[in-house]
């Protein structure tokens, strides 16, 4: 993959673009067992992410998803991550805007419609919490842990 030949399509023209009906099925279909309280948490992101502004500054990064299959667990999920041209990064504690500001990979786009790229994005986005206040605090809180350790 080359980071120079990205697409200029970005998560946040991506969230623009599709309406949360459609990403609503799309997150139905990679995590079947979604609890309703965790839908409710989704939608509200969603309706978030179209009022933020994307990171003026941006990043250096592209968002890409890659399917894992896991031979022993037989098991398969989504891997989403940012890539740097050499190596991909969690970003699951970054903040939204920055997500917002960084364009999609174009394997990407090709691999998976963009309302499933919103409902992977949107899951990793919340691994940590519905709301970036959450998400700080449980950042802040392993961080003080590993230095505790």
């Amino acid at each position: 993959m080359n980071i120079i030949n990205t697409s200029t399509e970005t998560l946040k023209d991506l969230i623009s673009s599709v309406k949360w009906c459609d990403v609503y099925k799309s997150l139905l279909k990679y995590y079947p067992d979604c609890e309703e309280s965790s839908l409710f948490g989704f939608e509200y992101v969603f309706f978030e992410l179209q009022e933020l502004m994307p990171d003026k500054n941006g990043g250096n990064k592209i968002i890409v998803i890659d399917k894992i299959y896991n031979d022993i667990a037989k098991q398969e999920w989504y891997d989403v991550s940012g890539y740097d041209g050499t190596t991909n990064w969690a970003m699951d504690f970054s903040p939204w805007e920055y997500w917002l500001s960084l364009p999609i990979d174009p394997d990407t786009l090709n691999l998976f419609t963009k309302e499933d790229i919103v409902a992977l994005c949107l899951y990793e986005m919340t691994w940590d919490g519905f709301t970036q206040e959450d998400i700080r605090a449980k950042a802040k809180a392993l961080f003080h842990r590993d230095k505790e350790n």
